[in-house]
């Protein structure tokens, strides 16, 4: 198998690739130029208005997170389901998260957040740590209330046995 570099996701940040920086860059050109052609048409109001694109892409960038979070919170439920057949068919919480992640993949294939995360949440068990630290970790990173809800009730199940 080959290793992957292990580098956990802040979710409450995007960067762009650079065809989504070249369409926004043009985008805001567009706009600008419109604006100006509408409102003003001299050379001079446009350079003015060019500090405006760095709001756009702030904008956009918030629209992104957003966008993501939305479909991390949907696919969440697929998580729940797996995790609720696995333990119900008798695996520990912990074993649990292998099962769900064999689950996701044959549903969404490999490239998807949730399974690389479940991914990690298992080499993570195979070193020992502790399955409700991981959840909260992940809660933390996520800022998704859903999340960080199941983060309290994996700690209070696992400290109450």
């Amino acid at each position: 198998m080959v290793s992957k570099k292990r580098v956990r996701l802040n979710y409450n940040q995007y960067t762009f690739c650079v065809k989504e920086k070249i369409l926004y860059g043009i985008e805001m050109i567009f706009l600008i130029s419109l604006i100006n052609y509408l409102c003003y048409k001299t050379w001079w109001c446009y350079v003015s208005v060019i500090p405006v694109s760095f709001y756009y892409f702030n904008y956009k960038k918030k629209i992104k997170i957003r966008e993501r979070k939305n479909k991390l919170k949907i696919q969440f439920l697929d998580v729940l389901h797996g995790l609720q057949s696995a333990i119900q068919t008798g695996y520990s919480v912990e074993r649990s998260i292998f099962e769900c992640e064999k689950e996701l993949r044959r549903i969404y294939g490999n490239q998807q957040e949730w399974i690389d995360e479940l991914e990690y949440m298992r080499s993570q068990l195979e070193i020992g740590t502790a399955v409700e630290k991981l959840w909260v970790d992940l809660g933390n990173r996520m800022c998704i209330e859903e999340v960080n809800e199941f983060a309290d009730i994996m700690v209070v199940c696992k400290r109450s046995g």
